[in-house]
């Protein structure tokens, strides 16, 4: 029933050995400050969800973080890493739809970022952030954001039929102009579908202008519904979206992108998980003189760490598209 957070920052420091591998990693955790809402709130009123990304410049070292809760309000404030003597820090409210938020993931678009929110009903609705902050007298706040803050969002969508359990966004650039790119929303739902909403943007006088969407869905993509999603953007073999969910296996498919067209998503491969698949994670791995590897960590009851050679995924690909 208490709406707040809190910051801390995680420090380490790695000592690696003259074959280059790690001999030890050395972490520290220290307290920033704490957030609390001033509005009273019920018992069953909490926070779901909560997202970060750096702000610009980098040497500002402060982060915007979007939080939403159960009543559907969205909670941003700007943490700052050198923390505040008071131990404190205020944020601001927007009123998304009204249903529960489950899912938000953040994108940084120039020198604005995008929020993309999953509710309850079914819809994403998209944020247009500033994504600079101005650093003054050492203090950083909500205040020292520089740009427009939004009122409504720019766009919104019906992605599933049932509430948005995960979604995961990417940008790619278009071919035609650097000034114009894609973006793609994914998403998945108990309704056992996977959802792709792509938004075609062009930069004008540093304004994002929204061009045109469009919405593809993949029906019956699981035998259960689904919790969680990771898209990863791959120009070097191929765009890949991982699934997983309640019947505990990662599936793989494959992102199409057609300049200007719709996209399309196809099944790859898909193996046996340990567990449910309640979250989702994936990032690659790349060491000099081995063969590139991305790594997946699903959790549910307990973590499940997978190791995958983009060497077979390349090959079930081809065997895939050969069948």
């Amino acid at each position: 029933g208490k709406l707040s957070m809190e910051f801390y920052l995680l420090d380490h420091q790695t000592t690696e050995m003259s074959d280059h591998c790690t001999a030890s990693i050395n972490s520290n955790v220290s307290f920033l400050c704490s957030y609390r809402t001033l509005a009273k709130s019920t018992i069953d009123h909490r926070m779901n969800i909560v997202r970060a990304i750096p702000l610009l410049p980098a040497d500002s070292r402060c982060h915007l973080c979007l939080a939403g809760d159960s009543d559907g309000l969205l909670h941003i404030v700007v943490i700052s890493e050198l923390g505040n003597s008071r131990g404190t820090t205020i944020g601001n409210l927007f009123s998304d739809s009204g249903r529960p938020v489950l899912c938000i993931d953040l994108l940084r678009c120039y020198d604005r970022i995008l929020a993309f929110v999953g509710t309850t009903s079914g819809d994403i609705s998209v944020w247009n952030f500033p994504g600079t902050v101005a650093v003054k007298d050492g203090n950083c706040g909500l205040n020292c954001l520089k740009g427009v803050m939004p009122h409504r969002p720019i766009f919104v969508f019906k992605a599933h039929h049932a509430g948005v359990n995960d979604l995961s966004v990417g940008s790619s650039p278009m071919s035609s102009t650097p000034m114009n790119f894609c973006i793609y929303i994914c998403s998945v739902s108990d309704d056992q579908t996977i959802s792709i909403c792509t938004l075609y943007i062009s930069v004008y006088s540093s304004q994002l202008c929204l061009k045109r969407s469009c919405l593809t869905v993949l029906q019956c993509a699981s035998d259960s519904p689904l919790n969680s999603i990771k898209l990863v953007l791959d120009q070097s073999t191929f765009h890949q979206i991982y699934v997983s969910g309640h019947d505990e296996q990662i599936s793989l498919f494959k992102l199409v992108t057609i300049e200007d067209g719709q996209p399309q998503i196809k099944f790859v491969s898909s193996s046996p998980l340990g567990t449910d698949g309640s979250c989702l994670a994936c990032f690659h791995f790349t060491k000099q003189g081995m063969p590139s590897r991305l790594i997946a960590a699903v959790g549910g009851e307990g973590v499940e760490i997978l190791s995958l050679d983009f060497d077979i995924i390349h090959a079930a690909k081809v065997l895939t598209e050969a069948n």
